[in-house]
């Protein structure tokens, strides 16, 4: 993959990360949460252990990235 491919994947998870936690969010502090501040307001972990293995954690940044990678949406996810 190119760096511009990378790049638009990178962007877009943000952006649908900041959708995310605008729909968790009522009145103004739906207004706080922009592109910058968005990954100082996510979730740091980024990974569990789950019956000895280490998996993804979702709604990580990371996750957000895989999902835009795959071509998945995440409003479809069933968790």
């Amino acid at each position: 993959m190119n760096g511009r491919k990378a790049k638009a994947i990178r962007r877009q998870a943000k952006e649908n990360m900041v959708e995310w936690l605008q729909s968790l969010l009522e009145g103004k502090e739906k207004d706080k949460v922009t592109l910058t501040s968005v990954l100082a307001l996510a979730p740091k972990q980024t990974h569990v252990m789950n019956f000895g293995t280490i998996k993804l954690s979702i709604y990580s940044y990371r996750w957000f990235v895989k999902m835009v990678y795959q071509g998945k949406d995440w409003k479809d996810i069933g968790v």
